[in-house]
């Protein structure tokens, strides 16, 4: 018969012969957990990180120190990111996925291995799905070694900065046990340099990552380490600390010198025998970016984002998939949106997932009316004529002004009760589908939570 683990807290006298890690520091109290073979645990009250004179007091500063540089939410799977970020609907993006993964894996097998993968395509070709999921199956399987996912439309302004970038990698990396004494390396680098988070960016690459790897290696089997660093939306990436941003300044010439200066950093790191990651880099192809790696030292695999990877094939899945999402949600006939419907759908988005993402999002709102009556609207609004598809930005434009005007229309919302803030937020909702709907119909599964159904 199983037993259920029971917890002792026990006041530790002298913990020298049963906790390895902590020194004989009788007078104070330990917390920690033993297991003990028949299930149970004693928990350990431990107060000695609050010793100056213990080790584990230093140690715990140092991280403390080296936390207060990280941008928490830039990180892949971070709660502020949130479970509707985007990532490409199941069975689309297949063909760039496993070519992504297939360098990731083997691509140090190739004559001429490169280091560094740069994934570009237009607003709304879905680089940052593709970057998200990629990340995932990453981290599934271990190889993931650190992420940083900029964006110009996140509420904390440390998404949009260069400057918490190396920190947040660094501390992605400690976490990563399979690389043999990388915490103590780092750390103490922290201790002998407070101010190094101060420094420039390819210092602090030098410093806090390429140094302490270089003295680790031999310490643990390089097989067991995780394989890649992904940044995305490089483009969105706007100076190179918050005061560049705060000032409301120009961040397009604040933008490009810090994303000039990441990459840098990051080639840089590239010829370097004793750094052992490849990295993916993604974003759209401005022109500071597109030049840098026209003339980069460091070999780069480049991606695009075109018709190579039939994105209409994978648009028409995804509209499939909504409008069946959508049919089962409302009841509604089986030929609500029928073959020439969808096939209408893909042509007006000419490869373009935004524009797809664009009009489920506002199919799913419940506040404008039935679905029915919002894609006769959404059909409306097609181009005059056969000669030429709309850019993807006007129809998010077109839909940012009637999704609002609906708004205001809407019996569910009222002018005297405070429209005012309602439109507002739906507006910058809408506005900023340019920029975060950039995926295979990204997260349209749960846009109803998203748009307030």
């Amino acid at each position: 018969m199983p037993t259920t683990p029971r917890h002792i807290a026990v006041h530790e006298l002298n913990a020298t012969n049963i906790a390895r890690d902590y020194r004989d520091y009788s007078h104070h109290h330990h917390r920690t957990k033993i297991a003990i073979g028949s299930g149970s645990s004693i928990e350990l009250l431990d107060r000695t990180s609050t010793v100056p004179g213990n080790p584990l007091y230093q140690i715990s500063r140092r991280l403390k120190g080296l936390l207060r540089q990280v941008a928490h939410g830039a990180v892949h799977d971070s709660a502020e990111r949130g479970l509707d970020v985007p990532k490409c609907h199941p069975e689309t993006r297949t063909a760039v996925q496993r070519d992504i993964m297939g360098w990731i894996r083997h691509g140090h097998q190739e004559d001429s291995p490169k280091k560094i993968l740069w994934l570009s395509g237009p607003a709304g070709s879905g680089k940052t799905a593709i970057a998200g999921t990629i990340a995932d199956e990453c981290s599934k399987r271990g190889l993931l070694a650190a992420s940083f996912f900029f964006s110009a439309f996140a509420g904390p302004m440390n998404r949009r900065s260069s400057k918490p970038l190396i920190s947040t990698l660094v501390y992605s990396l400690l976490q990563h046990k399979s690389i043999v004494g990388l915490k103590r390396e780092v750390l103490t680098v922290v201790k002998d340099d407070p101010m190094v988070f101060d420094r420039r960016l390819d210092q602090q690459f030098t410093t806090l990552i390429l140094k302490p790897l270089g003295n680790v290696l031999g310490r643990s089997h390089r097989r067991n380490w995780p394989q890649v660093i992904i940044i995305d939306g490089l483009d969105e990436c706007q100076g190179s600390s918050e005061s560049d941003i705060d000032l409301g300044g120009n961040t397009q010439v604040s933008g490009a010198n810090a994303q000039q200066e990441i990459l840098a950093a990051l080639s840089r790191a590239c010829i370097d025998s004793a750094f052992p990651f490849r990295i993916i880099v993604t974003s759209r192809p401005e022109p500071v970016i597109r030049h840098f790696f026209s003339n980069s030292p460091c070999p780069t695999h480049n991606i695009f984002l075109d018709d190579k990877y039939n994105p209409d094939s994978d648009i028409r899945l995804c509209l499939n998939a909504m409008f069946s999402d959508i049919r089962r949600r409302y009841n509604l006939p089986s030929t609500w949106a029928s073959k020439n419907i969808v096939d209408i759908l893909v042509q007006e988005a000419s490869g373009q997932f935004i524009y797809a993402a664009t009009v489920i999002r506002f199919l799913q709102d419940p506040r404008l009316g039935p679905p029915q009556r919002q894609l006769n609207q959404v059909l409306q609004w097609r181009r005059p004529d056969d000669s030429k598809p709309f850019a993807p930005h006007i129809i998010v434009n077109n839909l940012q002004h009637r999704w609002v005007g609906g708004l205001c229309k809407s019996p569910t919302t009222h002018v005297s009760t405070g429209t005012t803030d309602e439109v507002r937020n739906s507006t910058c909702r809408v506005s900023q589908l340019t920029t975060s709907l950039q995926s295979p119909c990204s997260g349209l599964a749960d846009a109803s939570r998203t748009n307030g159904g």
